[in-house]
Order: structure tokens, then sequence, then C-alpha cells
């Protein structure tokens, strides 16, 4: 069900950019969905199983940002975090993003053009 959700979303006409992030050897560590969404730009992303708890999110999540924002310009962007997901909510809290409340056990957090995180060193 997954791969056919996930197939229609990277296949259809959304202005929204797909970010695989690999290692120097070419080993996939991650992906970053950004997608326009009510005025603002969503951020969904993922760790690869074999390199989470590893650091890793934060540096995907910054670079994918980073090369968004050169695709795109400075905008809105938005992330959605299950309330009981602490490192996900520690990295959104990193690059800069507000946290605010969300509904159905969820926590929205919220970067609005101009408000930054951590210097972006320009890559993982």
């Amino acid at each position: 069900t997954h791969r056919s959700w996930f197939r229609q979303r990277i296949s259809g006409n959304s202005a929204g950019a797909l970010y695989v992030i690999e290692s120097c050897d070419g080993l996939p560590l991650g992906q970053v969905r950004i997608e326009p969404d009510a005025g603002a730009w969503e951020i969904h992303y993922s760790v690869a199983k074999a390199f989470r708890g590893h650091g890793l999110g934060e540096q995907l999540l910054d670079a994918a940002i980073a090369q968004h924002e050169r695709e795109f310009g400075d905008v809105v962007l938005v992330g959605r975090v299950r309330a009981e997901n602490a490192a996900s909510r520690r990295i959104f809290h990193k690059l800069g993003f507000k946290e605010q409340p969300g509904r159905s056990g969820t926590v929205v957090f919220r970067r609005e053009p101009g408000q930054t995180g951590h210097a972006r060193a320009g890559g993982v």
C-alpha cells in the first residue's frame, strides 16, 4: 500500500521536490520530500533504518532544505511530527523551526522566510 501511494506521489504533477541523500559510495542514507501545501511547503523525511540513531537526520534535512531554498527560494516550511518522536522534534528545533500545537497527537513545526537554524555547510 505504501509503495503504491509513494509511486503516485512522485509521479504526479506536484511542484514538490524529492531529495535522495547518498553516501560518497552511493549508499542511500535517506530521503526528504518537500511538497506545497496550503501556502507553505510541507517536509516529510526518513533516514534509512541502518543509519538511524547516528545523528544523520539533522544533516540530511539541513542539506535538503538548503537545496530547496536554492531551487524555490526562501519559503514557509512546515513539518508535522508525532508528539512522542523526540528525535525529530529536536531536529526541527535545531534547524530554527518554531513548535506549535498540532492535532491528534502531532506537533507542527513552522519556519518563516528569513528564519534560520544553524549555518549550513552545504552538504552532508
